[in-house]
């Protein structure tokens, strides 16, 4: 996904968040971390795509969601209207058929077809979930998936987890710490920002979460600021020369930054039973 696309999924959940609007000062400070010119080119898709509006006011700018929903729901048949209805309930985490069958008491074939109406009009659409790439979660249209959903910074928008990007970051972030001394999360946001490691805009909390990761595996420690600024930092933690890593400070758990969605269930998609890295490392102890 491009960094203008990002930015236009940010700014819709942003503005979709807050119905009477989002000033553009605060837009633009809760996207620093991307250009201005790509925050222009990203409103200016979405007001293309009449999908938010810009309007002045004494204190400045507010840009608003669009919702053209009403009008595309006239007519709707009863079945449609209460499928709509409970996927619009479930907001940005949406419902599986076989979820949308059971709450609505609708036989899936229903269920399917009234999917398939309201897909045609543009108010309900298909998306890809990490927790089974099988099976299709519906939400409505306007809304962009959660992180529960897609799994966020670390996985690819074929829905696989980015390892491959993660050990990247890890190794780059370890090795800029060694270089400062010390760092704060916000540094490294900044950094990263800068050094044009990521193709994709990292927040503070994807930052963290690398920073966690290091810290699990007993290569970062925190330090307290003593100068009061940026509260907690990192620094690099001194390993003596003699000391050899063991099987337990190498397990792939501690590194791994969706750990708190890992599922003990067979049938889960994040399990140390699928997970290749646990059976590789288990392959090498």
């Amino acid at each position: 996904m491009s960094a203008v696309a990002q930015l236009q999924a940010r700014i819709l959940q942003m503005v979709q968040a807050v119905p009477e609007g989002v000033a553009l000062e605060h837009l633009k400070r809760e996207t620093k971390a991307f250009q201005p010119s790509e925050l222009s080119a990203a409103l200016q898709e979405l007001l293309k795509q009449k999908r938010v509006t810009v309007a002045k006011q004494a204190h400045g700018h507010v840009v608003r969601a669009v919702s053209a929903t009403h009008t595309k729901l006239a007519g709707l048949a009863e079945n449609d209207r209460l499928v709509y209805d409970l996927l619009e309930e479930a907001g940005n985490k949406g419902l599986y058929v076989n979820d949308l069958a059971f709450k609505s008491k609708l036989p899936s074939t229903l269920v399917t077809r009234s999917l398939k109406a309201l897909v045609g009009r543009q108010v309900v659409k298909e998306v890809k979930g990490i927790a089974s790439k099988t099976r299709k979660l519906y939400m409505l249209a306007s809304l962009e998936p959660s992180t529960q959903v897609t799994g966020g910074t670390w996985y690819t928008e074929a829905g696989d987890y980015d390892i491959d990007f993660i050990r990247i970051l890890q190794n780059q972030v370890l090795r800029r710490i060694k270089e400062k001394k010390y760092c704060s999360t916000q540094s490294l946001v900044e950094w990263v920002a800068a050094s044009e490691i990521s193709n994709v805009p990292l927040y503070e909390q994807d930052l963290q979460d690398i920073v966690n990761t290091l810290l699990y595996d007993g290569l970062v420690e925190e330090v307290e600021d003593m100068a009061g600024g940026a509260g907690v930092l990192y620094k690099v933690v001194e390993v003596p020369t003699a000391a050899l890593p063991t099987p337990l400070s190498t397990v792939p758990c501690g590194t791994c930054p969706v750990f708190d969605q890992c599922s003990p269930s067979p049938s889960s998609s994040i399990s140390p039973y699928s997970c290749p890295y646990l059976t590789e490392w288990l392959a090498m102890t």
